[in-house]
């Protein structure tokens, strides 16, 4: 590791405090180390010549660390100061002492599928198109107001249902234990490309979740009469009008975690973090 940065999560009381001793730790034996905030300004041009990203808080803070990062290929450290801890591997307490192991490149590089979520209000007009990427999920769901949408889906190119519901979650596998999970979706491995659908609390249509090969194109279409909400990864919420269509599929990029546990530690860890939860 050459140049290393080290982001933090601002709204963590200690976040910051443990983001100054790592910077005091690495600067003797790295090139360049820098310390931001998630919402420093100047964090996505300092990201671009960036070797690894030290990422202090919790999943959340990842998530939002690696739809700046991924672009770039940038492979993220974790260390967790949240609860669960899918995401990050280490805590604060041991911070310090597993560093030397990265740095001494006993890691491995955990690759994790993306999404790509794009929509168009004006489909007369392309350039309007916007386009967000999710490691866990893409939801649309209802606004406030509590009453049923109507979402028609379609899987490349053909109609799978209209649902009556709350909203609907197309998930990578990193997802699987997030919001999905919540809505009583099956867990896959995170390492795995596939791509999760469900709906959530659907009333009189299909129920079941849907694990679909990597390759699918899934659009979600907001029926006359309602409106909905975008969200991407939980953090990005967008209103929806009428008749909306967003089409979900893989990204070209991917979340690159490095990791210092073996490649089967996802299992030994998840009825623990599941109790956490």
């Amino acid at each position: 590791m050459n140049k290393v940065g080290i982001i933090y999560n601002q709204e963590i009381p200690t976040a910051r405090h443990l983001g100054e001793q790592i910077l005091k730790y690495l600067l003797p034996q790295v090139t360049d180390v820098w310390l931001y905030s998630l919402v420093e300004e100047n964090l996505a041009s300092a990201i671009k010549s960036t070797d690894t990203i030290v990422s202090i808080g919790g999943d959340g803070t990842i998530l939002r660390v690696a739809r700046i990062t991924s672009p770039w290929k940038i492979p993220i450290i974790g260390i967790n100061l949240g609860t669960v801890g899918f995401l990050t591997e280490i805590n604060a307490a041991e911070s310090l002492k597993k560093l030397s192991l990265f740095l001494e490149k006993k890691a491995w590089i955990d690759e994790r599928t993306m999404l790509q979520a794009e929509f168009n209000n004006n489909e007369s007009n392309p350039q309007n198109n916007k386009v967000f990427y999710a490691l866990n999920d893409v939801v649309i769901s209802r606004t406030e107001i509590p009453r049923l949408i109507k979402i028609s889906v379609t899987i490349d190119g053909t109609e799978l249902t209209t649902y009556k519901t709350d909203g609907v979650i197309v998930s990578t596998a990193t997802g699987s234990t997030a919001y999905s999970l919540a809505n009583r979706g099956p867990i896959i491995y995170p390492q795995s490309p596939d791509i999760l659908l469900l709906p959530i609390s659907p009333y009189m249509s299909l129920s079941h979740p849907l694990v679909l090969p990597s390759h699918s194109t899934i659009e979600l279409s907001i029926n006359e009469h309602y409106q909905g909400i975008l969200s991407i990864d939980g953090q990005i919420n967008i209103n929806l009008p009428e008749h909306s269509t967003v089409r979900i599929k893989r990204s070209p990029y991917v979340t690159r975690l490095l990791r210092i546990g073996t490649i089967h530690s996802f299992y030994k860890s998840l009825e623990q973090k599941l109790k956490e939860k």
